[in-house]
């Protein structure tokens, strides 16, 4: 659409340009592509509106991104570079995110895992307490496939949530042994061994 607006735009506050979201806040939950942005009011033939026949960039095109490479950082077709990076909180560099694998414990084709080296988290939000345990009935079950690269040479925690009514912990010690803790009451080791074989192995 159009809206007619003469007062000057507000000077800029910082330079950061955010894609999906309101810098941490406001997330759009869907699929985006041919996202651009252009320094000057397109007329409607310029407008890349025909799902099959992308639109060039223009001189007025201020980054043009097509999200088609397959890990990020994603990259703008109009220079200067401004390639499309993560953003949690603040910036996280390259190295501290997991990446996604074809290895699985199925070996289908359409299932993938997620793949963590040292250093590397994925952070869920849970604003709703979705982890929250029912006080009549607090039992609960973690469960996971893992694969160990390496034997860990320190505690490996596979799962983390210190939310309230739902404080736990679920993690791997040095010598395989799988290992829970509800946060603030009890570290319980358990008998169970990972085999350190090179292969997947369901835990809970």
């Amino acid at each position: 659409t159009t809206i007619a607006e003469t007062r000057a735009i507000r000077a800029s506050q910082n330079n950061l340009l955010s894609i999906g979201s309101e810098g941490t806040g406001n997330a759009f939950m869907g699929a985006m592509d041919r996202a651009r942005v252009h320094k000057a009011a397109l007329t409607p033939e310029q407008l890349d509106s025909v799902a099959n026949a992308p639109k060039p960039v223009y001189d007025t095109t201020v980054v043009a991104y097509d999200f088609n490479e397959t890990t990020l950082p994603f990259q703008s077709a109009k220079t200067p570079a401004r390639p499309l990076i993560s953003y949690h909180g603040t910036y996280l560099p390259e190295t501290s995110r997991p990446t996604w694998s074809t290895d699985s414990p199925s070996g289908k084709a359409s299932d993938f895992s997620v793949q963590f080296a040292a250093g590397q988290r994925a952070i869920i939000p849970d604003p709703a307490a979705a982890l929250t345990l029912d006080p009549n009935d607090t039992s609960f079950t973690i469960q996971a496939w893992v694969k160990f690269a390496t034997q860990p040479g320190a505690r490996s925690v596979l799962f983390f949530n210190n939310g309230p009514g739902g404080a736990l912990s679920f993690s791997v010690t040095t010598d395989r042994r799988v290992f829970v803790t509800t946060l603030g009451i009890v570290d319980q080791p358990s008998n169970a061994f990972i085999p350190n074989d090179g292969g997947w192995h369901h835990i809970a």
